[in-house]
Formats: C-alpha cells, sequence, structure tokens
C-alpha cells in the first residue's frame, strides 16, 4: 500500500513558508550552534514545503510555480556586510547572488526561469563557471580540501562578495555552498558546521564531508530505484580517516544524515515507498522508477553470511550461516517477483506454515511458488510472505541452518543486504551535540560531550543490528524491559534478546523494534544520565546521528 507523506516543519522562531517574497536568514555576528541549527531547520522546511517522501526521506518538488522556484537566502556578517544568494528548490543549488542593491550576479548554469523571476529590477552579469565543483575548484585554483570552513571563512566570503572580489567568487561561492546548503542536504555535515561554531575552530572539510558531497545525485537515484530499500550498487564513501565503506541501501546507518533527495521519477508504486505523483496539485508526467534487481550478501548474527551449504545447487540443499567469501553461494539476488535467488535457484521454505522447518534451495519453476516468496523490510527483517514467519538463525556458529520462526524482533533475525559485512565503527551524537557514553557491563548509557578519542563512546554497528562498546564487543547496547520508560544499559551480548536490536531510522531515531520505542533522553536533561526507551515524537531528545 503506497502512502503520499507531507512533510512540513513548524519552526519556534517566526518563520513562513514562501517563495522569492521573503527570505531567509543568518547572522555570522554572534551565531552560535543553537542559532545556526534553527537557521538550517528553517532552510530545510522551505525546500521541503509540500514535498512528498521515500522512506522517510523528503524528495524536492520537480515542477513548481515560477513564484515559488527559487528560495532567497540573505546572510550578513559582523561588519553588516548582506548578500542575497537565490538557490533553485528543485535541486538545492545555488543560481545567482546579489549585494548592496547592485547587479546581481548569476552562475553560467543558472536555469533561464532565474534570469526571469530574480533581481529583474536591474540585469546581472553571468559568472565564468557553474555551480558544479569540478567548475568551482578550477576557478577557485583549489580543491575543497584545501579551503577552511566554519563562521571565520564564512564571514570572509560574505565580505569578499559584498565588495564585488570576482577573483574570490568561486573560492567564497565554495564556502557558502558547503557551510549552508550542503549542511541542508546532510545532517552531517551540519554537525561538522555546529561541532566547529561551538569549538570557535575552523575545519577543513574531511573525506567523509567530501564523498557525502559528490554522492547526493547517486544516493537520490539509488533511494528512489531501490528494490525494498536495496540499492542496484553500492555507493562507496569515505569515513574522516579516510576508510572506504559502502552503502548498500536504506537501512543504512549513514542514511539518518540525509535530510532530502532530488528527484529522480515517480517511484514504483508495489514497492513499500510513498511516491512522488501529484506536486502542488499537478500532476507529473515523468517515468516510472525502474526497480533495479541487486546481487549482494546477506549477513547476520556475528557479521556471518548466508550460505548455501557445500556450494551445491541441488534441489533440497539446507541454506546456512558461513564465514562470508566471495564464494557463488553466498551472492543472494533480491527479484522484483520476491524471490530471493542464489546459483539461479530460489530461496525456499521446507513448509509454507510450520515454524522451525528449515529453508532451502529449489528450483523456481517447479517450488510452490508462495514457497519462494520473501519481503525485505528495512528493519532488517526478511520476511516469508506466506507463513508470516521469518527468516532465523538460532546460534552465531558456522553451519547454522536457516529456519522461518515467529517474528521476536531479536538479533538472530536481523540481517544486512550488502557487500559491506564488517562492523561500522562510529560514534552516535544525539541530544545537545553531545555523544552517547557507557564504561562497562551493567552500566547505563548517558550522554557526554564528544572527545574523538574517547574509546566510550566509540561503538560497532553489527549487521544483526546490535550497538556493541566496540572496546569490547561482547558488550551490548540493551533495554531493561520493552515498556517506555525502561533505561537503557550495556549488557553482555545475548542474541535471541529483542531488547539488543535497534535501527537507525531515516528520521533520526534509533528503533527498537521489539517494543516499538525509540531512544529518547530522559526528559532532555543530560544531567539526568538516563537514556530511556520512549514512545516516537520527533523530539530534539530523540535525534541521533552516527558520525563515521
Amino acid at each position: 500500500m503506497t502512502r503520499v507523506l507531507a512533510i512540513y516543519i513548524t519552526l519556534a522562531f517566526s518563520l513562513f513558508l514562501c517563495g522569492t517574497e521573503c527570505n531567509i536568514s543568518f547572522s555570522t555576528s554572534g551565531a552560535t550552534s543553537n542559532s545556526y541549527n534553527k537557521f538550517i531547520k528553517a532552510l530545510r522546511a522551505q525546500l521541503t514545503n509540500g514535498a512528498t517522501a521515500i522512506y522517510d526521506i523528503p524528495v524536492l518538488n520537480p515542477s513548481v510555480p515560477d513564484s515559488q522556484r527559487f528560495l532567497l537566502v540573505d546572510l550578513s556578517n559582523n561588519g553588516n556586510n548582506t548578500i542575497t544568494v537565490a538557490i533553485d528548490v528543485v535541486n538545492a543549488s545555488v543560481v545567482a547572488y546579489r549585494a548592496r542593491a547592485a547587479r546581481p550576479y548569476f552562475l553560467a548554469d543558472a536555469p533561464d526561469e532565474a534570469l526571469d523571476i530574480l533581481f529583474n529590477d536591474t540585469r546581472g552579469f553571468f559568472l565564468p563557471f557553474t555551480s558544479n565543483y569540478v567548475d568551482l575548484e578550477k576557478a577557485a585554483e583549489k580543491s575543497r580540501d584545501k579551503i577552511p570552513l566554519g563562521l571565520t571563512p564564512l564571514h570572509n566570503a560574505i565580505t569578499s562578495l559584498w565588495n564585488h572580489e570576482s577573483e574570490e567568487a568561486a573560492v567564497s561561492l565554495l564556502v557558502i555552498i558547503q557551510t549552508v546548503f550542503e549542511a541542508a542536504r546532510f545532517r552531517v555535515i551540519e554537525q561538522r558546521v555546529r561541532n566547529s561554531i561551538s569549538s570557535k575552530a575552523n575545519f577543513i572539510p574531511d573525506p567523509a564531508m567530501l564523498s557525502l558531497e559528490n554522492n547526493w545525485l547517486a544516493i537520490s537515484w539509488e533511494t528512489q530505484h531501490a528494490l525494498n530499500g536495496v540499492f542496484s550498487k553500492s555507493i562507496q564513501l569515505r569515513s574522516t580517516n579516510n576508510n572506504l565503506f559502502l552503502v548498500d541501501s536504506v537501512s543504512s546507518s549513514i542514511m539518518a544524515g540525509v535530510a532530502f533527495l532530488f528527484y529522480n521519477c515517480v517511484t514504483f508504486p508495489n514497492i513499500i515507498k510513498m511516491p512522488v505523483n501529484v506536486v502542488m496539485g499537478k500532476e507529473i508526467d515523468n517515468e516510472i522508477c525502474a526497480v533495479q534487481n541487486r546481487t549482494t550478501h546477506i549477513s547476520g548474527l556475528e557479521g556471518l553470511c548466508v550460505d548455501v551449504k557445500n556450494g551445491l545447487d541441488s534441489d533440497g540443499n539446507l541454506v546456512q550461516i558461513w564465514p562470508c567469501g566471495q564464494q557463488r553461494n553466498q551472492k543472494w539476488t533480491f527479484q522484483p517477483d520476491e524471490t530471493i535467488r542464489s546459483m539461479e535457484k530460489c530461496m525456499t521454505a521446507y513448509s509454507t506454515s510450520s515454524p522451525e522447518n528449515y529453508v532451502m534451495i529449489y528450483n523456481c519453476t517447479t517450488a510452490v511458488p508462495e514457497a519462494t516468496k520473501w519481503a525485505l523490510s528495512t528493519d532488517g527483517t526478511i520476511t516469508h510472505r506466506r507463513s508470516g514467519l521469518v527468516l532465523t538463525a538460532h546460534e552465531a556458529t558456522r553451519g547454522t541452518t536457516l529456519t522461518i520462526a515467529t517474528n521476536s524482533h531479536s538479533p538472530k533475525q536481523g540481517w544486512r543486504v550488502a557487500d559491506d559485512v564488517e562492523p561500522t565503527v562510529t560514534s552516535i551524537i544525539g541530544y545537545n551535540d553531545m555523544c552517547l557514553t557507557a564504561n562497562d557491563d551493567k552500566s547505563r548509557v548517558w550522554m557526554e560531550y564528544c572527545v574523538p578519542s574517547k574509546n566510550q563512546q566509540q561503538w560497532a554497528l553489527y549487521s544483526e543490528g546490535t550497538i556493541r562498546v566496540n572496546s569490547d564487543r561482547t558488550l551490548c547496547v540493551t533495554s531493561n524491559g520493552h515498556n517506555s520508560s525502561n533505561v537503557i544499559i550495556i549488557l553482555k551480548c545475548e542474541l535471541r534478546r529483542g531488547n539488543q536490536r535497534w535501527v537507525f531510522k531515516t528520521d533520526g531515531s534509533i528503533l527498537n523494534p521489539n517494543a516499538e520505542l525509540v531512544m529518547d533522553v530522559k526528559n532532555s536533561d543530560v544531567y539526568l544520565r538516563q537514556i530511556i526507551l520512549y514512545p516516537y515524537y520527533g523530539t530534539p531528545n530523540q535525534q541521533w546521528l552516527p558520525f563515521f
């Protein structure tokens, strides 16, 4: 069943949604992490006003009335210099800027509509470069990883454009685009700027930030063409220390940092998503997203992979978990017909109704059709369609035969569909820009100021959905019960426990699927040193961000 979700954000300060007739503003003078956060929220609210969503991620409108096509953002600094930057709401890209009521400057790839609508009280100049990073870096004669960002560089960029310093225009725009508009696209980039404001220190874009900037269009395309959230191919991103990691699906924890997507196509109506089919009251006659199948690994308990026993493709051969490799009997293709295939055979339940029956491979054309149909959820559950039972590994040992069983939402029933099977190591930033912290077994988790080198703030995210203390991976984040207000603690990992499985949602929450409750900083008070389970309300004390 498809749904259309309109995203509306009510801001704490007096802001109403509008087109070019009103501006959003931000000043570096007296700026704080909180004032910058409010500004970025306002910007996102304008860009996603009336947008539909896919997997709860807003998709920018592909077609809007001319009066709402461009958004004006006023940026000012301590020297009372103010520039107005115009952005296209269709792609969140800068198209022009103006200072001191003088003639505006248009980027070379500004759409024709911009010339008709923006700053039309005077003729503008065309800059000799486009909004493309390759063009901007060439004009700046510097790459982004050589240009400092932060409040001081933003102040200087505003001054430079105010003074019409054309030789510095490309550098200034690179600062503004990343500090403002990339931060609107990615919560992770916003967090980097907020950290810089709090520490009063400039920063250089790291490999993680640059890889996100370079892959926003790819993330947008793959999300809209995904089959039940699985991308057609891996997106290669980088961590802050330049380690490669792969994003293979919407369920990847990095997707919690994506604020909105560029529109590509009308989403396929039978997949679990919300289609973009009506914008501003008008039907959009665009192509349907062609759902792409994907061949990849399925990893679960302790990072072990779903494997056809002994690599034999005979009908009835068992499916098990086994240490991951590149062998063909560990490669599974998710098909639009709801089959999951390896070696041209279908993953098949021995019985379509009884719990604990084993899972095997079988000829797709001769097997009972109902026995071969599976549904992958974005929480990592693989459900047998006919029975409603879920794919289960009862032991975290090599050679364990997979079965179908009643869903207990435990780690033994959590799966990652991706070629990247190793645990992801990350800090987890939450309320007041503080980090999730823990000491040892049977202790509570709490919030502290983030320290990059602090072991107690490093977490390993496993394929089956556990969050583990990175310095001792036998310890798991655990809810002390399944009810609202139960405290979250650290306990030894017991992979049958539903209170040790967690899902990073695209809305920024961390869900315990067993309790259907999310992680919450109790009473929005970090000094209580309590993280609890609580119903989801989308409040700041329920927002979390993996920070790679």
